[in-house]
């Protein structure tokens, strides 16, 4: 039997003021931009490059991202979905404040008030006269041998707090065996401004994979008056390998205008929910307690014809 589920997720997510970001120009137009924060493989190296890229008007392959190191700055440690809402913003106040710095080397060379230059295509120019321009490396030139360097920190108002989703399961069910089998999973999150989209679809993969892994196979197993782990080791602890993974769609609210929030464990919440209510629909039985496996479901229909 086949049955669809739906379940819903909030979270909170969001930021707070504990990164300080520096952006260094080199006297060759090499950037580099350094913070003290981690990536996890969420993607950090990769926005923070890119957000000064963008600012500068340059390409993602001239900026280098430094980061992992203390001697580089503090930043806020990473759980709870906070990290991109602590240190985005205060990549781009830095990034804002690198480009105000070389709009006053440049403006003092064009004759042109810094209020009118604009970035782009490696240049910087009179956003009225486009043909009065300086290339970038000849603008970092102008600070000389020893380069420049700005900091940043954290802005309130880039980042937003709140972050909710929905997702589907389409699940099918042997009511002989038991065995449970989620053909498709369907996410529709909403989470602030997207920095990345590549990424942020493939956190919220994961998050249904995670959903999966422990709505269906994972199983810690507590001594209750004690309050101890019974299972003998992570080695054969249970897992969704690529054989239970199903066909995942992710769809990314379009309205969604606020600053950055943050996305990787908000997709987790909803889906074993979205499974559990599927598997009610294709049978009639409603299973609650996690993990769903075959003996928990066998009994439940064996219940249920008894009445």
């Amino acid at each position: 039997k086949t049955g669809i589920g739906f379940a819903l997720g909030t979270w909170g997510g969001g930021g707070g003021p504990a990164c300080k970001v520096e952006v260094r120009i080199a006297p060759d137009g090499t950037v580099e931009v350094l913070s003290g924060t981690q990536d996890l493989g969420t993607g950090t190296r990769t926005y923070c490059a890119t957000i000064v890229a963008e600012e500068l008007g340059l390409e993602l392959h001239q900026v280098h991202a430094r980061i992992g190191r203390s001697t580089y700055g503090p930043a806020n440690a990473s759980g709870g979905s906070t990290t991109a809402a602590s240190l985005a913003p205060a990549v781009k106040h830095a990034a804002w404040n690198a480009k105000n710095a070389v709009f006053e080397k440049v403006g003092a060379i064009l004759g042109v008030p810094v209020e009118r230059l604009a970035v782009g295509g490696n240049l910087i120019f009179d956003s009225t006269n486009p043909d009065t321009f300086i290339g970038w490396k000849d603008a970092c030139a102008l600070f000389g041998p020893q380069g420049h360097s700005v900091q940043g920190e954290w802005q309130g108002h880039l980042a937003s707090g709140g972050v909710g989703g929905a997702q589907a399961a389409k699940v099918q069910i042997d009511t002989l065996t038991g065995e449970i089998k989620v053909l498709r999973m369907v996410c529709v999150q909403n989470c602030g401004l997207v920095l990345n989209g590549l990424t942020a679809r493939s956190q919220a993969n994961g998050g249904m994979v995670q959903a999966l892994s422990y709505g269906l196979f994972e199983e810690r197993v507590i001594e209750p008056d004690l309050g101890l782990v019974l299972n003998a080791n992570f080695e054969d602890y249970k897992i969704a390998g690529a054989k239970e993974i199903p066909e995942m769609l992710v769809v990314f609210e379009d309205e969604d205008l606020r600053g950055v929030i943050g996305i990787g464990e908000p997709v987790v919440i909803p889906g074993h929910g979205a499974i559990a209510n599927a598997i009610a629909n294709a049978c009639g039985v409603r299973l609650r307690e996690m993990p769903l496996t075959c003996d928990k479901l066998l009994d439940a229909l064996t219940a249920q014809k008894k009445g």
